[in-house]
């Protein structure tokens, strides 16, 4: 039986963990080249959303410099997922067992890194983020 942090149904977490897998699980197929990726997972929901080109896109003086940061060209051995890699409310992730070719090594927050694979994990403060208005999107 699945345990969780949390005490009560009404705020039990909604679907299933993946926010945090979903970047490495589909970087790791391989499917698409590095260009298609960035502008599949970045460029074009920046756009949709109306976040574009503050978010989505690099540009000095622009962006917001919110980055991902990978090093494709390193040949590290294939990662195994398990729950206790992730940063997520439940003791449980569907992608458990799963290999990966890569994982994030950095994530830029407004230029700050906020997440060092390497450095430990979590290194930004709770209250680091901010709110976006965005423009309306078509």
């Amino acid at each position: 039986m699945m345990r969780t942090r949390w005490a009560g149904s009404r705020r039990f977490p909604n679907g299933i963990p993946g926010i945090e897998t979903r970047l490495p699980l589909f970087f790791s197929s391989g499917r698409l080249s590095v260009t298609k990726f960035v502008e599949v997972t970045t460029t074009n929901p920046a756009k949709l959303y109306g976040l574009y080109p503050k978010g989505g896109s690099i540009i000095p003086g622009v962006s917001d410099a919110d980055l991902v940061v990978w090093y494709p060209e390193e040949k590290k051995p294939d990662i195994i997922l398990t729950n206790e890699m992730l940063q997520h409310a439940t003791d449980y992730t569907p992608y458990g067992g799963q290999k990966m070719g890569n994982w994030p090594r950095y994530t830029v927050l407004r230029g700050k890194v906020v997440w060092g694979k390497d450095n430990g994990g979590v290194l930004g403060e709770k209250t680091y983020g901010q709110f976006v208005k965005r423009v309306p999107s078509v």
